[in-house]
């Protein structure tokens, strides 16, 4: 009888731990939820986003998309001019990228302009939905004290060519398109409901060019890298230049190579920078 009465209460009290297990698993399920939900939509601090946010897009070009999604600052390097002279006799273009990646580490600061009363920001938001119109970007790059008034501004669309082969087209903004920071920040999404995308890929007219693309080759994962040959035509005598740009989840690296002629075997200039990301634009349509 004793051997019974210890069964019940042993079986439940096998219950009353089983249900508890259960309610708190449902609990921590609960909780993950509503932290997921947190980064499914809109702005939020980098630091809030994890490596393994960015691992967890299965597609490239959706990884890509969210690598550059996002609120950086413009860097460059505090003593550039020593920099430079330690660049000079570098010719072989492999060995200016390995070079430029390496010595630059740990030597970037904020871009101050404007007597250092200003920094650069860049904001890139995605567009669209990319099951329907594919995966866009609008570069939005102004200097803090003007906002709205934007120094760059330009749509770029993400096309995957292969596994690991992402290429990029760049479209003017419409005339009409002028939104403030302000707005875009509160509702990006809203802002581009007017965009036509399709309709701005056939614009062809001089006042909205389609600009040069690149293509963004996966080294791993989480690293995309793109090398673009292009003349500068805006010097008194066109100088052929080389941009490089190292693309991660929290920043990505740019820098162009001046070279004296289109035989690119006198380097004439070396400009390195970083974008270091503060923030990034979540949106759950980019873990498609």
């Amino acid at each position: 009888m004793q051997i019974k009465i210890n069964l019940i209460v042993y079986n439940r009290l096998y219950l009353l731990i089983s249900v508890l297990f259960l309610t708190a698993c449902q609990g921590n399920k609960e909780i993950r939820k509503e932290e997921n939900k947190k980064l499914l939509v809109g702005f939020v601090n980098e630091t809030d986003v994890g490596i393994d946010y960015y691992r967890s897009i299965k597609s490239n070009v959706a990884r890509l998309q969210a690598f550059m999604a996002g609120k950086f600052v413009q860097q460059d390097i505090v003593y550039l001019d020593s920099f430079l002279d330690s660049l000079k006799n570098i010719v072989n273009a492999e060995a200016e990228n390995t070079s430029i990646t390496k010595l630059t580490q740990g030597m970037y600061s904020t871009w101050l302009v404007n007597d250092n009363n200003d920094s650069v920001v860049l904001y890139s938001f995605p567009v669209g939905d990319p099951r329907k119109v594919g995966y866009w970007l609008y570069h939005y790059q102004v200097l803090t004290s003007l906002p709205d008034d934007p120094i760059y501004e330009v749509f770029e669309e993400l096309i995957e060519i292969d596994r690991d082969t992402i290429e990029s087209y760049f479209y003017a903004s419409p005339k009409d398109f002028d939104p403030s920071l302000k707005e875009l920040l509160k509702n990006y999404t809203a802002e581009f409901k007017s965009i036509n995308l399709r309709k701005l890929k056939q614009l062809e007219d001089k006042e909205r060019p389609i600009e040069n693309g690149k293509f963004y080759l996966r080294q791993n994962p989480i690293f995309f890298k793109s090398e673009t040959y292009v003349t500068n035509h805006s010097l008194d005598s066109p100088v052929c230049e080389k941009d490089i740009y190292e693309l991660h989840p929290k920043y990505y690296y740019y820098h162009t190579i001046a070279y004296t002629d289109s035989t690119r075997k006198t380097v004439a200039g070396v400009y390195p920078g970083r974008f270091l990301k503060e923030g990034a634009f979540i949106d759950k349509s980019l873990r498609q």
